[in-house]
């Protein structure tokens, strides 16, 4: 969570960190867990503001041109009622600009001179994870073997509390890293759940992909009313209407973030935030990456 600066020189490098060590098996990570434990940041930290921005390193779980990405975005914005959430990545050979990955360095000191080993746990169930070929293979295994979860997760306890007691003695601008569980199975199917309620009653669970989710019409409605797609940039706003929905901010602040745009006479700079007019409209027509498509498939525009 950082802190907005005073004006647009500033830094957005400062502010609280918090931290989340997960076992990989059974607390994978997933955009419906993602979404349950930024929600429980933000309400521990007291910061529920209208807008609310999301960088991230754009792995399978952050990608927000994955559907299933986009749901659970949907639904943390519902949960937090909101006014705007901006879910964004930065283009590849970018990333000292992108917080999230800008503070890594710091995280990595921690893990400086350790190697923690798990501990073995009974021959009975050694046996079976010894014959696990991955971790899904493990998942699949603790199904059918009664406390095969359970000795795989109590050896792996003692290595997360002690990098979570090596992580919080990290500081970053003179504030102390922030230490956080993952999110429980139950909150993570809470969040899951609501998709249902809150975005299509015909969705099924894990069936997220463009292919099952075209024909939701429910869902695909609420894309073209309140959300805005982007390759790097994915946006959820209330819309303007008084009977749907009542923006918090000003009409003049309650404006999509533009796409960035070439300067008009220097077309090796990005114009500025400041220059953009409100509600103007702008493409993906500069983004590098598509400079080989055409201007049909560059026509998903601000409403």
């Amino acid at each position: 969570m950082v802190d907005l600066p005073e004006n647009e020189d500033g830094t957005f490098y400062r502010r609280e960190v918090t931290v989340s060590f997960k076992g990989s098996v059974f607390e994978g990570s997933t955009p419906f867990r993602h979404a349950a434990e930024i929600e429980k940041i933000v309400r521990q930290l007291e910061c529920i503001k209208p807008i609310l921005m999301i960088y991230s390193d754009g792995g399978p779980d952050h990608r927000i041109t994955y559907r299933s990405v986009k749901l659970a975005l949907i639904i943390l914005f519902k949960r937090l009622g909101i006014d705007v959430l901006i879910a964004a990545r930065t283009a590849p050979g970018n990333s000292w600009a992108n917080p999230a990955e800008r503070v890594m360095s710091t995280p990595n000191l921690a893990l400086q001179n350790t190697a923690p080993t798990r501990s073995e746990s009974t021959s009975q169930f050694e046996r079976v994870l010894n014959s696990a070929n991955s971790m899904n293979d493990i998942r699949n295994k603790s199904s059918k073997v009664p406390g095969l979860k359970e000795a795989w997760l109590e050896p792996v306890k003692p290595i997360k509390t002690l990098l979570e007691d090596h992580t919080s003695r990290l500081s970053l601008k003179e504030r102390q890293f922030k230490i956080q569980g993952a999110a429980s199975i139950k909150e993570v199917t809470q969040v899951e759940k609501q998709l249902n309620s809150n975005i299509d009653p015909d969705i099924e669970v894990r069936k997220y992909q463009q292919q099952h989710l075209k024909s939701k019409k429910a869902h695909m409605q609420f894309l073209r009313d309140y959300c805005i797609e982007r390759h790097y940039m994915f946006q959820i706003q209330k819309c303007n209407n008084p009977d749907c929905c009542t923006p918090r901010m000003s009409e003049e602040l309650f404006r999509p973030l533009p796409d960035p745009m070439l300067e008009f006479n220097n077309k090796d700079h990005n114009r500025q935030f400041s220059s953009f007019a409100l509600n103007e409209v702008t493409t993906e027509a500069h983004r590098p990456s598509a400079s080989n498509r055409t201007p049909v498939q560059l026509q998903k525009r601000y409403r």
